[in-house]
């Protein structure tokens, strides 16, 4: 799933965000992209009216049976999902903040993250022009 994720679904992220960023938005929501296995969205937080600021973003992520993507510290397996602002236009900074996450047990290994659906918050900070 994370090979996935960063494959295809970290580009379609960094270019949701651009458009998102732009738009004067009271909870949009972006196309889900991906597969059955897997599918990832934006959930862009209402905009503040008194200038610029910090915008919540929500990254929800939807899992088919079976599939389960990683938290920050995946543990024993696993790797972490990476998120990368670089080519975004007008983000200064990028805080996401982790929900709790399940643990899970496979052959003798344990692992930390999520199934079915999460959404991960990300409170953006712009570029002041």
């Amino acid at each position: 799933m994370t090979l996935i994720f960063r494959i295809f679904f970290l580009p379609l992220l960094a270019a949701s965000v651009v458009q998102s960023g732009a738009a004067d938005t009271s909870g949009t929501l972006t196309a889900w992209q991906g597969t059955d296995e897997a599918a990832v969205r934006l959930i862009a937080g209402p905009k503040d009216n008194n200038g610029p600021g910090p915008v919540w973003l929500g990254v929800q992520i939807k899992l088919g049976p079976g599939w389960k993507t990683y938290w920050r510290n995946p543990g024993e397996s696993g790797a972490p999902p990476r998120f990368n602002w670089e080519n975004s236009k007008n983000v200064a900074a990028a805080d996401v903040r982790w929900p709790a996450p399940k643990r899970f047990s496979a052959f003798g290994y344990d692992s930390f993250g999520y199934d079915k659906q999460v959404v991960i918050p990300v409170l953006l900070t712009p570029t002041i022009n």
